[in-house]
């Protein structure tokens, strides 16, 4: 599905990285994150480059092994090609290669040497919620999956079709979580984003406008759009259909 922020990172940095996506997410902020947000079977180059083309900002999780990895460095020159806002997040004073300096040289780091961690993931959720032109952080984040098991699973399976692109298939899933319970916003916002693959934009305003009304702190890229195209503004609606 759409997401906001790209996380880069080591392997060796998972847990911290896992934590920065969880952090953020609570926060109302969708993340991609690798391995979790790879379709089974989809080349990972293949899968990296479509997410950071998709992301509105990249959090870099920094250390001796992020600034020893080629995959980092290469997901970071990605970052850098797109013009995308890179907010790194380093957990140690370690040096920059080359290549890192020159990317990353000028840019503002967020340093989180220090303990607690936990503080330190909360000021990065504040940046990149200003950065993403969001409010402060949400006390109460509210869930992006209903309660309900039947339609926690329906939600799930929908957004599995909606990655294999097979839309159809997907609103008809996301159709029945709602009915299950119609309360989740997400539910709205994903299957307004899949009636945008398929190009039926009324249908698309009329779920992506529910979803900013029932959780206006989680309107994200594809709800701001939606709000856009409900005020008429078609033209920006068709740009963004063509860079999606």
């Amino acid at each position: 599905m759409a997401h906001d922020v790209f996380i880069s990172y080591a392997q060796e940095d998972k847990p911290v990285a896992d934590a920065v996506c969880a952090t953020l997410e609570s926060q109302g902020v969708r993340c991609w994150i690798a391995p979790r947000d790879v379709l089974p079977g989809k080349p990972y180059p293949e899968a990296i480059q479509a997410a950071v083309a998709m992301a509105r900002l990249m959090v870099l999780v920094f250390s001796q092994h992020a600034a020893q990895s080629g995959a980092v460095l290469s997901e970071i020159h990605l970052g850098f090609r797109r013009e995308l806002t890179i907010v790194p997040f380093r957990l140690e004073d370690a040096p920059l290669g080359k290549g890192m300096n020159y990317l990353l040289g000028a840019v503002h780091w967020l340093d989180a040497i220090s303990p607690p961690l936990e503080k330190h993931l909360r000021t990065l959720a504040d940046r990149v919620r200003e950065h993403l032109g969001l409010a402060a952080s949400l006390q109460e984040p509210k869930p992006d999956r209903s309660s309900n098991p039947e339609a926690k699973a329906r939600h799930e399976r929908g957004v599995a079709h909606y990655h294999r692109q097979e839309f159809a298939e997907a609103i008809a899933e996301l159709t029945r979580s709602i009915e299950l319970d119609p309360t989740v916003a997400w539910a709205f916002n994903d299957r307004g984003l899949a009636h945008l693959q398929r190009n039926e934009l009324d249908l698309a305003i009329s779920d992506l406008t529910r979803g900013i009304i029932l959780d206006p702190t989680q309107a994200r890229v594809s709800g701001r759009h939606g709000a856009e195209v409900s005020r008429g503004l078609l033209p920006a609606a068709d740009r963004w259909l063509q860079s999606y």
